[in-house]
């Protein structure tokens, strides 16, 4: 008996690592939506169908006692309702399903239902975890243990049945939800590092390394006629005289600032980055070279009306120099489409500053 038990609490354990993982890496990108939710209360619900499988049946009697309920009262404490209803929902089908159309099988579907429907409201008292989890589990266990003593109100051997189910199923509680808590902790803190490599730490932008990987991806794209793909290369002019002038702080500061405008006139689907010093970019997919123009000129505007704050409290005007590429109107070769738009920007430089320069074919 305690080996059945045992059997369920690893199957949990192994299946919430193994179902985590590509959970957590779809996180990494976006909060979980309803879909998330629902798929993952499906992937729970499967899981108690699995432990049916491994049960312990009662003696001279159609139940079984396993530790299906795991699934949907973690989905409770950790998604909501919804994934703690589809839970709830597909172990109901699968009891049935499994063991047949008998009184015994529909009480213990919608006994499970009960639970999935219930849980979510009692996870939600504000108290720190470790109180919610027992709260949530002692509950599904007494109305279990309740459906069991109901149906086999004689049964001489369910009190210890009882001693050992509670006991073994109170520590997985436990188990489940530490281990749901180490693997949340564990992948944020693996998402803040990969988002530690990608971002530079001065402006918040994309640095180069994560510019490098989004602009193969792009530049391949473009190069199958998919969609265009638009870069302006930034520089500020003169940026090493605000440096000699007010000091490296307030460079930083007009670094700062000129990331907030350019993060203001992009769009959505443009990847702004700093890719080093005072240099900048601006990939634009989906973008024609006319319109790339327009967004630098856009941009190059907007840098020269505006007071940059230094840290000593004077304000400051800088302008920046801009060279506009495009793929495939600027070119059809992808290793020279960052080339043609640094070129642009000498052009830019060479020709005063403060200007917007188009790529030559």
């Amino acid at each position: 008996m305690i080996g059945t038990f045992f059997s369920n609490a690893c199957i949990v354990f192994t299946l919430m690592v193994i179902g985590f993982l590509p959970y957590s890496r779809l996180r990494a990108r976006r909060l979980p939506t309803t879909l998330d939710r629902l798929l993952t209360g499906l992937a729970a619900g499967v899981m108690g169908v699995l432990l049916m499988l491994y049960a312990l049946p009662v003696p001279n009697s159609k139940l079984i006692l396993d530790l299906r309920h795991l699934p949907v009262v973690t989905c409770a404490l950790f998604l909501g309702p919804s994934a703690s209803l589809v839970a709830g929902l597909v172990e109901g089908i699968g009891r049935v399903a499994i063991f047949g159309l008998n009184q015994t099988s529909l009480l213990a579907a919608l006994n499970m239902l009960l639970v999935s429907a219930i849980s979510p409201i009692l996870a939600r008292i504000k108290r720190r975890l470790a109180i919610r989890v027992l709260v949530v589990n002692v509950y599904a266990l007494t109305q279990i243990s309740a459906l069991v003593v109901w149906l086999m109100p004689t049964h001489t051997q369910l009190a210890w049945v009882f001693l050992t189910y509670w006991i073994v199923s109170l520590a997985a509680g436990y188990g489940s939800a530490w281990l749901m808590t180490q693997l949340f902790a564990h992948f944020r803190r693996q998402r803040e590092l990969e988002q530690m490599s990608s971002v530079d730490f001065l402006t918040g932008l994309n640095n180069t390394r994560h510019f490098d990987l989004v602009i193969n991806e792009l530049a391949a794209r473009a190069a199958t006629g998919t969609e265009s793909l638009s870069i302006l290369a930034i520089d500020i002019d003169h940026f090493k005289s605000v440096n000699d002038t007010y000091g490296h702080p307030a460079g930083d500061a007009v670094l700062q600032q000129l990331a907030e405008v350019l993060q203001t006139c992009t769009g959505s689907r443009d990847i702004v980055s700093r890719n080093g010093g005072e240099e900048f970019t601006v990939l634009m997919p989906a973008s024609t070279l006319i319109v790339a123009q327009e967004m630098a000129e856009r941009i190059r505007a907007t840098v020269e009306r505006r007071d940059f704050l230094l840290p000593n409290g004077e304000s400051i005007h800088i302008t920046v120099s801009l060279g506009v590429a495009c793929l495939p109107e600027s070119t059809v070769d992808t290793s020279a489409f960052l080339q043609l738009a640094d070129d642009a920007l000498y052009t830019a430089k060479k020709r005063g500053r403060n200007r917007v320069c188009i790529a030559s074919p």
